[in-house]
């Protein structure tokens, strides 16, 4: 396996004797280059058609009922641990969140306010910022807030 961070380029960084490879070390929200080898009793291959893929950033977000607030933390892919990023003003009793399918949105159900709070979210840095309407108007009381898996 050579993979590089700029297409064309690359280092050999692993070998495998199976069709898969597990590939460590990798930053957040950088795009990667790959080509196979393929090496057997007749000989090596040429290199296979350069391929890329952009990794992800792996954010979490956290309602906190007493203080009105939702907070954000980014993830170490290596450790798994947390940093928080940033804390974020709700509306009364945020009770639970929603990200939209396409993890542009987040929205809060606030309990106590009987409003949702509606946010961008920033995947490069974690963090959030409210929509040009930030608020809206629900029954009383909600519990429960679901976007539906098509975004509709």
């Amino acid at each position: 396996m050579i993979r590089g961070v700029t297409p064309g380029s690359g280092n050999l960084i692993g070998t495998s004797t199976g069709a898969t490879y597990t590939n460590t070390g990798l930053s957040d929200l950088t795009t990667y280059y790959y080509k196979i080898i393929a090496t057997n009793a007749a000989g090596t291959s040429l290199a296979s058609t350069e391929k890329s893929v952009t990794t992800p950033k792996t954010l979490a977000f956290v309602v906190n009922n007493s203080d009105s607030t939702v907070w954000s933390y980014t993830q170490n892919h290596a450790t798994g641990l947390l940093t928080k990023v940033g804390s974020y003003a709700t509306g009364t009793n945020p009770w639970t969140l929603a990200v939209t399918p396409d993890n542009k949105y987040l929205y809060v159900l606030n309990n106590g306010a009987s409003t949702i709070s509606a946010y961008a979210i920033t995947w490069a840095t974690g963090t959030l910022s409210p929509l040009s309407t930030p608020t809206y108007a629900t029954g009383k009381q909600p519990l429960a807030l679901k976007i539906s898996a098509n975004g509709k």
